[in-house]
């Protein structure tokens, strides 16, 4: 006897209309209501900062500054498709609730057109418009150091201000380039003064005649070979008639120079810091290559605190005097546990293992390897008052040039930091010294032994071994 015929697919359409279909409709509800609801959290409702420095909000130099700007400001940041979402998170800072400020962001490889009428050449760099006027940065000295609050800040500060100075290198003595773009090159300085609204030029002497008349600051970065007694005679002039400079020299290096040192009571030592602190050293550089810190509370390093800075092969700066009308302060110093090797020799005995001994005549740190200072002159009858008949013009004297070279900068931005801060406060541009983002501080937590080994046993032992208890007992009753 034939049986009658089962139509399988009607079959199976039926117990999933009438099992299935009701678990299917919820699962679509529930990521209907998921995406709205993730929709809402992140675009339509505000956020808030709980951070302890408040790291996720702007400072309020820059809410100030903003608040400066009643023109029309547009931001093109060429940016990389996959590295878009990190810097347009920065620049929704900058425009949340100011109809004035609005940004875009272009992939420069997808959009070559565009950045080459912006003259872009590389991604990362970020165009800044406020009608006729034109400003930029350019891509950071590390590949993983992202643009932040205070390189965009300082470029809507330069939309601001028509005020520009100039910054001299001198060169013909060997010193470190502002043009060479290798690890012992100035590149990354010279562009982030160009960002901070200086002009940056090289000045030879010998060819010149003198400093040149525009010049705000003098910088001298680690000469190897003497200058002239004329050339001597025409930086004297120069700071004689209100002029600044930067001094580096490197250690073991004469440059005739020390006796303008000298004029401000300060000695370059015969000597280089020797750090016996694991601390205070890297891995690269070793004992050579001390970590400094901050000296005296100064504005240059406020805005610093708590960050170190490698000096590689440096030497003292030791105050010996104190000139009529000048004020010197100790801008950044070795640490305790360093002392200031005589014996110029001992780096070449170093490397065949011979570590030098500190000697009973050699300064045991902290010692200063960076000392700025004040001199007083006279103001002209014209801006004389009675209560105020003198200004001071600002300097500084380093032991080290190495330091700011592209190869340290770009992997150490403190360094970075304290060089530019220093030329700010010397040529008087502190407004862009107080632009400091909130510095992000590390909270470890402490904890004592006893909780560290119960924190042990519950992850290595009773969390595993309740989860193979259960399972054991789940196995053995389905079993």
């Amino acid at each position: 006897m034939q049986g009658k015929q089962t139509n399988v697919t009607k079959v199976m359409l039926e117990k999933l209309l009438k099992h299935g279909l009701s678990p299917i409709i919820f699962a679509i509800a529930l990521a209907i209501g998921l995406i709205a609801v993730n929709y809402v959290v992140a675009v339509k409702t505000p956020s808030f900062d709980v951070t302890k420095n408040k790291t996720n909000t702007l400072s309020k130099q820059t809410i100030n500054l903003l608040n400066d700007i009643n023109f029309e400001v547009k931001i093109k940041a060429f940016y990389a498709s996959q590295s878009q979402r990190r810097i347009g998170i920065i620049l929704d800072k900058y425009t949340e609730g100011r109809d004035n400020i609005t940004y875009e962001l272009i992939d420069p490889i997808r959009n070559p057109v565009i950045a080459e009428n912006y003259d872009v050449k590389y991604p990362r760099t970020i165009i800044f418009e406020a009608g006729t006027r034109k400003t930029r940065i350019n891509p950071p000295a590390s590949r993983n150091q992202p643009h932040g609050e205070r390189e965009i800040t300082i470029a809507l500060y330069r939309l601001l201000t028509d005020e520009s100075r100039t910054a001299y290198f001198t060169i013909g003595h060997g010193e470190l380039s502002i043009t060479n773009s290798k690890s012992n090159g100035l590149t990354i300085i010279k562009e982030r003064l160009e960002e901070q609204n200086y002009l940056v030029e090289t000045v030879n002497l010998l060819e010149e005649g003198k400093v040149p008349d525009d010049c705000t600051i003098l910088i001298v970065a680690g000469p190897t070979i003497t200058f002239l007694e004329e050339e001597e005679a025409m930086i004297k002039n120069y700071l004689d008639h209100e002029g600044s400079i930067i001094l580096m020299v490197n250690p073991g290096v004469e440059t005739k120079l020390e006796r303008l040192a000298a004029s401000y009571g300060l000695v370059f030592g015969n000597d280089y810091i020797y750090e016996t602190s694991n601390k205070m050293t890297t891995m690269r550089g070793g004992p050579f290559c001390p970590l400094c810190e901050a000296g005296d509370a100064t504005d240059i390093t406020s805005s610093l605190e708590n960050q170190f800075f490698m000096l590689p092969y440096v030497r003292s700066v030791n105050t010996v005097y104190s000139p009529q009308g000048l004020t010197h302060m100790n801008l950044i110093t070795s640490s305790e546990d360093s002392w200031a090797e005589t014996d110029m020799e001992s780096v070449r005995k170093l490397q065949t293992g011979e570590k030098p001994f500190r000697d009973e005549g050699e300064k045991k740190g902290p010692i200063p390897v960076g000392v700025v200072t004040e001199r007083e002159f006279n103001l002209p009858d014209s801006l004389a008052t009675r209560d105020n008949n003198t200004f001071q013009v600002r300097s500084a004297f380093i032991g080290n040039a190495n330091f700011i070279s592209n190869e340290i900068v770009g992997g150490f931005p403190a360094n970075l930091n304290l060089f530019l801060n220093t030329v700010n406060w010397i040529t008087r541009n502190e407004r862009i010294i107080d632009i400091t983002p909130h510095a992000r501080v590390f909270t470890p937590v402490e904890l004592r032994q006893s909780e560290k080994s119960m924190l042990n046993w519950l992850t290595l032992v009773i969390f595993p071994s309740s989860l193979l208890t259960v399972g054991l007992i789940i196995w053995y009753r389905r079993r």
